[in-house]
């Protein structure tokens, strides 16, 4: 009587180990199933035709001095320019420091816009907390890079 027990308990516990597993397995599978709809929708922002002339746009401005740059974006037009690729570059920040996003999914491509951006922008925006997350990004990138491409 007690082995048809001790079975029953067998049973039941295993029973109970592969729903874990089941569930751990799942869980596992829809957080992958959302980082790549995520890293979709981020893309498909990232692929927007206005998005990617503002970005070409803020990196080809040349100015040679403060005074100079705030002709530069002078008007709305321009400064929603570059505050369209700071809340961009931002979010892809924060994407890849919180790691929704990991940092090698991130084209080659768009890593040299962003670094463009902050080389050019850093002398007059460097102070500013709120690029901070611009540098931490481009800061990232190079580690990466230099891992992944040693010299």
């Amino acid at each position: 009587m007690q082995e048809i027990e001790t079975v029953s308990i067998l049973i039941a516990t295993s029973g109970l180990l592969v729903g874990i597993i089941y569930h751990i397995i799942s869980l596992r599978n829809a957080n992958q199933t959302r980082q790549a709809q995520l890293y979709m929708q981020f893309m498909n922002i990232g692929m927007d035709k206005e998005l990617i002339k503002d970005l070409i746009d803020v990196n080809e401005w040349v100015w040679k001095d403060e005074e100079e740059f705030a002709k530069v974006v002078g008007n709305t037009e321009a400064r929603a320019k570059v505050s369209a690729a700071v809340q961009y570059y931002n979010g892809m920040s924060i994407m890849v420091k919180t790691n929704l996003i990991k940092l090698d999914m991130i084209p080659e491509l768009l890593d040299i816009s962003v670094q463009t951006f902050w080389k050019k922008y850093k002398p007059l925006f460097g102070h500013s907390r709120r690029f901070d997350k611009i540098e931490y990004l481009c800061d990232e990138i190079e580690k990466w890079a230099t891992q992944q491409y040693p010299r």
